[in-house]
């Protein structure tokens, strides 16, 4: 089985990416970035990938409150 990817923001560029990770088999685990993000950290510590998908106006606070562990994935 494929590891999990994490994907943060649900708007219309992640469904497009989500489509094709879902078609490629690997597992996603959607959150909003009003979510919380650091109980889903603990759950899924170690992620194939995050693509986070937000608009700009959003993406400094979501890549702050970003665990430490994800920015590399």
């Amino acid at each position: 089985m494929r590891k999990e990817i994490i994907v943060i923001g649900i708007g219309e560029m992640s469904g497009v990416f989500s489509r094709a990770l879902l078609a490629s088999a690997y597992p996603l685990y959607p959150i909003t970035r009003s979510g919380n993000i650091n109980e889903l950290a603990m759950k899924i510590p170690d992620p194939e990938a995050v693509l986070v998908g937000v608009g700009e106006a959003d993406l400094d606070s979501v890549l702050e409150s970003m665990p430490e562990h994800w920015k590399t994935r």
